[in-house]
C-alpha cells in the first residue's frame, strides 16, 4: 500500500492506521470502505487503505509469498480476493488460501463505549452508531460483526450533534454494491433478499454479541441462518448491555459487596467461553437482570444507574425474550412499572427489530433521562 501527500490534507492531523491480516478469500476492508457514500455520519471515516506490498514487487505480503520460494517469479498469491479465476490474470495457485497484510488509514478518533463520563454520552453514542449501522443498511451494506468493540464514543469532547460515536470494521460487511461493481450481476430490491458476496460464511462477528439464532444455528439446533439486519440490531442491545455492566464495573461508589455481585453478573454474562453458555445466558436475559443490591443502591443515589437505563434494559429485554416469568419479586414489579411508564410494555414482544423501532425507544430514553438530570 502507497499513500499519496494528497490524501492528507492537513499534515498535522491525527489517523488512525489499522494493520490487520485478511483472507484472500474475501473482499478487503479497503474495499468495503470505498463503496461508502462520502462522509455517513456514524461511520468512521476511511482516508485510504490497500495490501501491503514487497518493496519493488507490485506482490502482495501474503503468508503464502513469504513461504514461495519464487516470490519474484510466475508464482503471486492475489492482492485482492475479487478475482474469477485464475486463468483471466495469468496467476498461478490462486486458489490457495492465504492471509494477506491489509492497511487501512482511517480519520475518526474514538475511544471505548463503556467509558462514558455520563449516561446521557453513552446514549447519544449509541443512538449515533445506530444511525450509522441505518446510513450503511440504506446503501446495501450491512455489518454482520457488531460488538463492543466496533462501537466507539467520539474522543472529542464536544463532538457535532450525530457525531457522539461511530460504527468501524467492515471487514465482515455483506455487500450489494460491491457484488454489483465486481461482478455486474442486478441486485434485488428487497433490502431482505438474500445478498450472496465474497465475505459470506456464518461464523462473523464475536459469540458474546451474537443474535440467539445465529448461535443455535452455529450449535446445529436452528435451521439454516441467513444473517439479517435485524440480528446486526439485536447485537446492538447486547453491546448497550456490555457497556452498562463494565461501566458499573468501574464504578467507585458501590459498597465492596455490590461490586462483587456487579463482578459476578459481568462474568456470567460476558465471561463465558463456550457457545452454548453464551446462548444460555442469553435466552435467560442474564445482561438485563440487574442484581438486588445494585438496584437498591441506585434508589439512593440514581446517578449510578438512572431509572430511565434501567427501564430501557428492561424493554430491550421484552423485545427479544419471550414472557416466559412472574414478576412476583419487588424488583422486577419496579422494573415493570418502569417500563409501563416509558411507554415501552404497551408495545408488546416485537419479534423482528427495526432501526425505526429501536431508534424510537432510544430517543425515549434520551429524553426522560435529561428530565432525570434536571432533577440531581
Amino acid at each position: 500500500m502507497r499513500i499519496s501527500d494528497s490524501k492528507f490534507l492537513d499534515p498535522t492531523e491525527i489517523c488512525i492506521l489499522k494493520n490487520a491480516w485478511r483472507s484472500n478469500r474475501r473482499d478487503s476492508e479497503s474495499q468495503i470502505y470505498s463503496t461508502v457514500e462520502c462522509e455517513t455520519e456514524g461511520v468512521a471515516q476511511f482516508l485510504h487503505g490497500g495490501d501491503v506490498q514487497f518493496v519493488d514487487s507490485t506482490a502482495a505480503i501474503s503468508v503464502f509469498n513469504l513461504r514461495s520460494e519464487s516470490l519474484w517469479g510466475s508464482i503471486d498469491a492475489p492482492s485482492y480476493s475479487g478475482l474469477r479465476s485464475s486463468q483471466e490474470l495469468g496467476f498461478q495457485n490462486l486458489d490457495q488460501p492465504t492471509s494477506i497484510l491489509h492497511r487501512l488509514v482511517l480519520k475518526t478518533q474514538g475511544r471505548p463505549l463503556w467509558e462514558f463520563r455520563d449516561y446521557l454520552e453513552l446514549l447519544l453514542g449509541f443512538r449515533a452508531a445506530l444511525v450509522g449501522h441505518q446510513g450503511l443498511w440504506s446503501q446495501g451494506i450491512l455489518h454482520r460483526d457488531i460488538s463492543a468493540g466496533n462501537i466507539m464514543l467520539s474522543a472529542s469532547a464536544t463532538p457535532n450533534v450525530g457525531q457522539e460515536g461511530f460504527i468501524m470494521d467492515l471487514e465482515y460487511c455483506r455487500l450489494r454494491h460491491l457484488i454489483e461493481l465486481e461482478y455486474g450481476d442486478a441486485a434485488s430490491d428487497d433490502k431482505d433478499s438474500p445478498i450472496v458476496g465474497l465475505n459470506g460464511g456464518i461464523m462473523t462477528g464475536t459469540a458474546q454479541f451474537m443474535a440467539v439464532e445465529k448461535l443455535l444455528t452455529i450449535l446445529g439446533s436452528d435451521p439454516p441462518f441467513e444473517h439479517k439486519v435485524y440480528h446486526d440490531l439485536e447485537s446492538f442491545i447486547w453491546v448497550f448491555a456490555y457497556a452498562v455492566i463494565r461501566h458499573l464495573m468501574s464504578e467507585t461508589r458501590f459498597d465492596s459487596s455490590t461490586k462483587k455481585d456487579i463482578e459476578a453478573w459481568f462474568k456470567q454474562t460476558f465471561c463465558q467461553l463456550t457457545l452454548p453458555q453464551v446462548r444460555f445466558h442469553r435466552e435467560c436475559r442474564l445482561p438485563f437482570e440487574i442484581p438486588t443490591s445494585v438496584v437498591k443502591q441506585v434508589k439512593e443515589n440514581p446517578r449510578l444507574l438512572p431509572k430511565s437505563i434501567r427501564g430501557f434494559l428492561y424493554a430491550m429485554s421484552r423485545i427479544r425474550i419471550p414472557q416466559n416469568r412472574s414478576f412476583s419479586d419487588e424488583d422486577d414489579v419496579d422494573l415493570q412499572q418502569l417500563a409501563q411508564a416509558y411507554g415501552f410494555i404497551n408495545r408488546n414482544i416485537v419479534c423482528r427489530l427495526t432501526h425505526e423501532l429501536l431508534l424510537k425507544d432510544v430517543d425515549a430514553t434520551i429524553s426522560r433521562l435529561r428530565a432525570e438530570m434536571a432533577d440531581w
